[in-house]
């Protein structure tokens, strides 16, 4: 089985923001999509497609099948870390990290 990773612990510590307020961001996320599918059916659509930030989620009105399409800069994303084998998170908290020191060095001197 794949292992299964939780956007939401992880936005939570990398931004410092709390759980619960990431989990209401995404309570608030359900109601924006309910509300896209409510207007497709009162357009009288079949289905309809909602730009979500990391791509487009395609959902059937008809059947309930949904389909995700990653943005550029998700696939972008995708294709480097899948060719470099370099966890793209680790790799900004690194630089992040060194940066800090570098000015805490350079105020130091």
């Amino acid at each position: 089985m794949a292992n299964k990773s939780n956007i939401i612990v992880d936005l939570s510590t990398l931004l410092k923001i709390p759980n619960k307020t990431l989990d209401e961001l995404t309570e608030k996320v359900n109601l924006c999509i309910g509300s896209a599918i409510h207007d497709g059916i009162s357009a009288k659509e079949e289905v309809i497609q909602i730009g979500i930030g990391i791509g487009t989620l395609s959902i059937s009105l008809v059947d309930m099948q949904c389909k995700f399409t990653p943005s550029k800069e998700l696939k972008a994303t995708i294709k480097t870390c899948l060719n470099t084998k370099v966890d793209p998170l680790m790799l900004e908290l690194e630089q992040a990290l060194a940066e800090k020191l570098i000015n805490i060095c350079e105020e130091a001197i």
